[in-house]
């Protein structure tokens, strides 16, 4: 067939040319409303990871911190007598041990909820240990 004569049998169907524009729109706006989600699912995302990363940091300086009280008390306790901390520096790290104390007292608190029952269980009757007594419908002498 020639490509000049091709079109001259063509016939439009003008209900499926105004339907598509509509198609294209409802295209669209579902391409739209996709990437609005993808958007808040990222916003999302970088939320939580942005929340990690603090709470790692956070930690990190925590075992710092730990690390530099555990090498100056075992400093001191190992240290000859002429070399022993001075009494006051270990002052140094009472600013934080009331947030320590509470922190552990918490998980503690956590871990004992945990691990406690809903219900405590009733103690179940043990029978008699020893000899039973006799049955009544027996005769006494």
């Amino acid at each position: 067939m020639d490509q000049h004569t091709e079109p001259a049998h063509f016939t439009p169907d003008f209900a499926l040319a105004n339907g598509i524009p509509d198609a294209v729109l409802k295209r669209l706006d579902q391409a739209q409303k996709a990437a609005a989600e993808a958007h808040a699912e990222t916003l999302r995302l970088t939320e939580r990871l942005t929340l990690r990363d603090t709470e790692l940091h956070a930690a990190q300086t925590k075992i710092q911190a730990l690390i530099l009280e555990l090498t100056t008390c075992a400093g001191c306790a190992s240290a000859p007598p002429a070399k022993r901390c001075p009494p006051g520096s270990r002052d140094l790290f009472q600013e934080t041990l009331a947030a320590d104390l509470a922190a552990a007292e918490a998980e503690l608190a956590r871990r004992a909820a945990e691990a406690t029952p809903a219900k405590p269980a009733a103690p179940t009757p043990r029978p008699r240990a020893g000899r039973q007594p006799l049955p009544e419908h027996l005769p006494r002498i």
